[in-house]
């Protein structure tokens, strides 16, 4: 459904990331599905100059990015699992976070979308048409199913075009040189294989290993002692559980502009309220909700802390107590029924019961640069059975981008990390690898040649130089990202570290 709401051409040439920054539609009653890895901190994801970014499109953008995963993720080992899980959500944050710094330094430059073109984009949304003509009610529709107000879709899909348009001012402004059509379609015929291995430091930290001598050894000495303490002190969000409450609930869907819906939705919602007396809570939710997602596990939404729900729900949840259902309940989406499960008290975890664990924590901290030493000088002495033991202690594999076309402006696994990439191509020997440990936005590389195909370019066709577009694409991806850079490191970020810890 989503690829039905582009409209033809204006999003040509525009970045992986910004592609996908266009259908990051966020569900604002209800922003994840159950089970979605655990993250559940509070305040914004990031906040970039001073606008900040919710964790619910944080949440989104991650969940999407584990179900392009080609592999189930649950049948690794756990300290695999993490990690992956723990570089799946730095993904989703840095992505969100260049997003809005393109945004924001797009309209510093003057780049605006008007009503009327705004207007006429959403007119232009074939999802939204009936033989060729706009249909409000299919508009209203789709913002139901994706639990957005006409205001907030619009201001999104306004901020996404702004991206967009961006991305074409340098598409526009990069034309191939003479020749260079050539040369990329060369560059088509020729395929590499690299051997990767990326982690955080974050991920450094949870691999390397700490006995429990040191641990005992850290926390009885006094500076480890009052080191432990004051990272408690200094860290108390991260200790924190806040008030939650696990409920469930049926939803009556109606816009609450259509009075007759609004009336047909009161009738439905007093049914419901009327059969849960015979039937049951779970058994009239799977049967009547228009939350089909929760509905199958009998309207059940987990537990969630405030700020999660849309006010009048939270409002109601929080009152009841454990086992009340509430009389319906009227929000922006139609009419919900309430059952609070359950209720936990907001709670900080004492320091004697995390005290271990924060003291690891240190002393993994501690060796870090010990440990990028250790793996550098391999490097730097072409020890390849030694770094692979380095890599076996820390619980980190090889793992390979398969082959691709050189032509191909992104490297699996890599991305478009300029450092990265550029090293990445500097590697000329099967085996051959870098002669140190790369690091790149907070990120370390280890890099490996595993294999490289040259095909007979003798006789390229002439279509395939006719293929301009990948050399328009491929130079300006170049040039954008540059810049991204720049607005980067010129934006004042901040980011909600706590969504990287893995719990």
């Amino acid at each position: 459904m989503f690829n039905k709401i582009r409209k033809p051409g204006r999003a040509k040439g525009i970045t992986a990331w910004v592609l996908f920054s266009a259908i990051i539609l966020v569900f604002v009653f209800f922003g994840t599905n159950p089970g979605g890895g655990g993250i559940q901190k509070g305040g914004p994801a990031a906040i970039v100059n001073s606008k900040p970014i919710s964790i619910a499109e944080f949440r989104q953008l991650y969940e999407r990015f584990k179900e392009q995963m080609q592999f189930d993720v649950n049948q690794l080992p756990a300290q695999q699992r993490n990690q992956i899980e723990m570089s799946t959500r730095r993904r989703a944050l840095e992505t969100l976070i260049s997003r809005e710094v393109v945004a924001q330094a797009a309209m510093d430059k003057g780049l605006t979308v008007s009503s009327d073109e705004l207007v006429d984009y959403i007119r232009n949304i074939t999802a939204f048409q009936e033989d060729g003509q706009f249909r409000r009610e299919l508009y209203m529709n789709y913002l139901n199913y994706i639990r957005k107000t006409p205001a907030e879709f619009e201001q999104a899909l306004q901020r996404d075009i702004i991206v967009n348009d961006m991305q074409t001012l340098f598409n526009d402004g990069l034309l191939p040189v003479k020749g260079e059509a050539k040369y990329q379609a060369q560059l088509a015929e020729t395929e590499v294989n690299f051997g990767v291995v990326r982690f955080s430091k974050e991920q450094l930290e949870e691999s390397i290993p700490v006995s429990t001598k040191e641990i005992t050894d850290y926390l009885t000495s006094t500076d480890g002692a009052q080191l432990a303490k004051s990272y408690y002190e200094s860290n108390k969000a991260e200790f924190d559980i806040p008030e939650q409450v696990r409920a469930r609930h049926i939803l009556i869907m109606a816009d609450p502009n259509d009075s007759k819906a609004v009336e047909e939705a009161k009738k439905k919602i007093t049914t419901a309220s009327e059969r849960i007396k015979k039937e049951g809570f779970e058994k009239v939710a799977k049967d009547m909700s228009d939350d089909t997602q929760s509905a199958k596990k009998g309207g059940d939404l987990g537990y969630f802390g405030r700020g999660r729900m849309v006010p009048a729900f939270e409002e109601a949840a929080f009152q009841l107590e454990k086992g009340t259902i509430s009389a319906p309940i009227q929000t922006q989406y139609g009419f919900h029924l309430i059952q609070v499960v359950d209720k936990k008290l907001a709670e900080t975890k004492a320091f004697d019961t995390e005290k271990n664990h924060i003291a690891k924590k240190l002393i993994a901290r501690s060796k870090v640069d010990q440990v990028i030493s250790v793996l550098n000088g391999k490097l730097k002495a072409k020890d390849e059975k030694g770094v692979d033991q380095e890599l076996h202690q820390l619980g980190f594999k090889w793992e390979e981008t398969g082959d691709f076309s050189l032509s191909e402006s992104m490297v699996p696994l890599i991305g478009s990390e300029d450092r990265i990439v550029t090293e990445a191509f500097h590697l000329t020997q099967k085996g051959q690898m870098p002669g140190e440990v790369l690091n790149s936005n907070g990120e370390y590389f280890l890099l490996k040649l595993k294999g490289l195909k040259i095909k007979d370019l003798s006789d390229v066709k002439e279509e395939d130089i006719e293929k301009q577009e990948v050399a328009i694409n491929r130079r300006s991806n170049e040039v954008f990202n540059k810049w991204v850079s720049t607005q980067r490191d010129a934006a004042k970020i901040r980011r909600n570290e706590q969504l990287l810890i893995v719990q």
